[in-house]
């Protein structure tokens, strides 16, 4: 009876650092999940921010592209604001 009991113990003893080393194991597995998914949320908000500047510098190279145009077109014919320039006047 006492060598079962020993045995029992020996067993539980086993199965208890076993059940020690799975809980330390899934934590660290828990913490990496943890970490990557912010990682994965801090990506996604700096992916949201350039795609937004990437539009805003879109709408700024077309109002500049616009502008140049008007300009080109202003210095050589004239414009609503300016008067042809004289062609002999560099």
């Amino acid at each position: 009876m006492e060598a079962e009991l020993a045995e029992a113990r020996k067993g539980l003893e086993a199965a208890a650092g076993e059940m020690k080393v799975l809980k330390r194991a899934v934590c660290m597995q828990d913490d990496r999940i943890k970490k990557g998914q912010a990682e994965l949320a801090a990506l996604r908000s700096q992916n949201a921010e350039l795609a937004q500047h990437g539009r805003r510098l879109e709408v700024e190279n077309y109002a500049l592209k616009v502008h140049l145009q008007e300009a080109e077109v202003g210095a050589g014919a004239g414009s609503m604001f300016q008067p042809p320039r004289n062609p002999d006047v560099f």
